[in-house]
């Protein structure tokens, strides 16, 4: 057997005692879990609404109950967003509770273009078809898209045409 030299020994040492210093600080920086609530100004659970961690690939849609659960890094923020509600920014922690407040700019129209290509109504070179509110209500439907459907097939103020396709009575 041959007898190590003090100098390699210590290199060794000090070697393993850096390896170790660096998987120590991959461990401290792991990722939270963070569970939390969104809510409307009015208390109510906010079903669907994005929560998303900016700058991160790593998000969340809220259940039935508005909760979500989310993984993160440490000391992050987090962003939850919704439909007809301004964004807020929130900071990482345990029990976050969010309370969304409505956003004062409404949607004027949206128009659905194929593959998801967004175009004003006026330059879109194909047939527009224009739904209001009253004319879903009117139907009264059990879901979206028989309202959609019921609304198409209702005949026009001339009785010649359907209602969604007659541009005379438009």
């Amino acid at each position: 057997m041959k007898k190590e030299k003090n100098g390699s020994g210590l290199l060794r040492r000090a070697l393993w005692t850096m390896l170790f210093m660096l998987f120590s600080v991959g461990i401290y920086a792991q990722d939270i879990t963070v569970k939390g609530s969104v809510v409307d100004q009015n208390g109510e659970p906010v079903i669907g609404a994005s929560v998303k961690v900016p700058g991160v690939k790593v998000g969340a849609i809220t259940n039935a109950d508005g909760e979500f659960l989310i993984k993160c890094p440490a000391n992050s923020q987090i962003e939850v967003s919704y439909i007809g509600f301004a964004p807020q920014t929130v900071k990482a922690a345990n029990n976050v509770s969010v309370v969304l407040q409505e956003d004062v700019n409404g949607l004027n129209e949206v128009v659905v273009t194929a593959l998801g290509i967004k175009k004003d109504a006026r330059k879109v070179g194909y047939a527009v078809s224009q739904v209001k509110a009253e004319d879903l209500v009117k139907t009264a439907a059990p879901n979206f898209a028989s309202a959609l459907y019921m609304v198409r097939q209702q005949a026009c103020a001339c009785s010649q045409h359907l209602a969604a396709t007659c541009r005379q009575c438009r």
